[in-house]
């Protein structure tokens, strides 16, 4: 279906569809954040506090994270590559 949609926009002259329409938003793919990662002030363990959304997160949303031990917060913009990547703690 997203190829279709692509191609029924690139055949128009001007695509009045915004990248956020339900049709845009089916295309794309949806990603899985972590559910901790490392904080880098403490190097504790921060907690995903963001609430999924009904379609899934996608590239370009952004996800918060909060250290329960230095109380710092984190928001973290996804990107499409993230999604074919492994989590790694290794810095």
């Amino acid at each position: 279906m997203g190829d279709m949609v692509q191609e029924a926009c690139v055949a128009r002259t001007s695509c009045t569809m915004s990248p956020h329409s339900a049709g845009a938003r089916m295309a794309r793919m949806s990603l899985n954040p972590p559910p901790t990662i490392t904080c880098v002030e403490c190097r504790g363990t921060c907690h995903l506090i963001s609430h999924t959304p009904d379609d899934g997160f996608q590239p370009g949303d952004w996800v918060a994270y909060r250290c329960p031990e230095c109380l710092d917060r984190f928001d973290l913009q996804l990107v499409e590559e993230d999604a074919d990547e492994e989590p790694s703690d290794a810095w």
